[in-house]
């Protein structure tokens, strides 16, 4: 991918700074087998599933404008939904990791409640199903208090 972009910006130097329009189009379709060959590979695997996927569809557009001699269309196209599908990824990957941390918090002890009164502490299961519960996990009070007499004191408690 990052290859596709390299090459995309060297056609734009060549096509813009240096004007030779050929070497342009020959980094533009290097752009373009760079960053649409892989999008190709994905189309053809949906196919063998029987998917119209947007893979797909892009393949059919980039293919497409080559026939028409839109070189430079091609490879930005390309390009672009092939730096979307990283970000998809770079994403995806944060947010398997912030799902995770989340699940590490879970609490693992809480109170049952029968009623208007709380049971004992117990282990929380999964597999097991109850009315009601009062789950607690890590928190931490601190209580300042006065003792009879004036000494100030404090407590943590978890």
């Amino acid at each position: 991918m990052w290859g596709a972009g390299g090459c995309i910006v060297a056609a734009l130097l060549c096509a813009h700074l240096l004007e030779q329009s050929t070497a342009a189009n020959a980094f533009f379709i290097v752009g373009f087998v760079l960053a649409g060959v892989p999008i190709l590979f994905r189309a053809i695997q949906g196919l063998h599933f029987k998917t119209v996927s947007i893979e797909l569809l892009v393949s059919i557009a980039a293919i497409g404008a080559c026939c028409i001699g839109e070189f430079s269309e091609v490879a930005i196209v390309t390009f672009l939904f092939q730096f979307g599908s990283f970000l998809e990824q770079k994403t995806m990957k944060k947010m398997r990791s912030a799902i995770k941390s989340l699940t590490e918090m879970a609490p693992s002890a809480a109170w049952r409640i029968a009623g208007d009164t709380i049971g004992k502490s117990y282990r929380i299961d999964p597999q097991k199903s109850v009315d009601a519960v009062l789950i607690y996990g890590k928190i931490e009070i601190t209580i300042q208090y006065t003792e009879y007499g004036g000494k100030n004191n404090g407590s943590t408690f978890n």
